[in-house]
């Protein structure tokens, strides 16, 4: 319901059955392992605007998210907070993103499309790993760290910014980069 602030942490975890949720207009923050394993859950929405701020560390792993994401608002997304939702084909993050963390959409097979409208983005290890689906990415980050598209089979272009001073290693092993 509106006024919620705050989804702690493992709130709804392992509900199978939950297939959608309605996310209030007023809701910052989603905790560690809010979500996680709610293996038939498919669909994020908000019921208004999109103020969400924080999505921490697992709190949607194996979820069976499908189609797009739009979140408006977002600074930080933790590690794993994605990983193994295999369905799930695009996402949209604002000009407010600071960071992603390790392994944050590691397994997302179908991942195709991912748009980063921050002009400066902290990206933990592997945060893209084995997202078979996804073809290009731009990338501006001090840091491309180590393992960021591993196995990233499909992926063939990568444009980098001028801002990257550092690519660590295995980030492009077993993708289709050439140059």
């Amino acid at each position: 319901p509106e006024g919620i602030e705050k989804i702690t942490a493992y709130a709804f975890a392992n509900l199978t059955a939950l297939e959608e949720i309605v996310l209030p207009s007023t809701l910052e923050s989603i905790e560690y392992g809010a979500f996680v394993g709610c293996s038939s859950l498919e669909k994020i929405t908000f019921s208004g605007e999109d103020n969400l701020k924080i999505i921490s560390q697992h709190a949607f792993e194996g979820c069976a998210l499908k189609g797009s994401l739009d979140f408006k608002s977002i600074c930080v997304i933790s590690n794993y907070a994605f990983a193994g939702c295999d369905q799930l084909e695009s996402i949209t993050m604002a000009d407010t993103l600071l960071s992603i963390g390790e392994y944050a959409f590691a397994g997302c097979k179908k991942l195709g499309a991912v748009t980063v409208n921050a002009a400066k983005v902290k990206y933990g290890p592997y945060a893209f790993t084995n997202c078979e689906a996804l073809k290009e990415f731009t990338v501006n980050a001090a840091v491309l760290p180590e393992g960021m598209f591993y196995e990233c089979e499909n992926l063939t272009r990568v444009i980098i910014g001028s801002d990257v001073n550092m690519i660590g290693e295995f980030a492009f092993r077993d993708t289709a980069v050439e140059s």
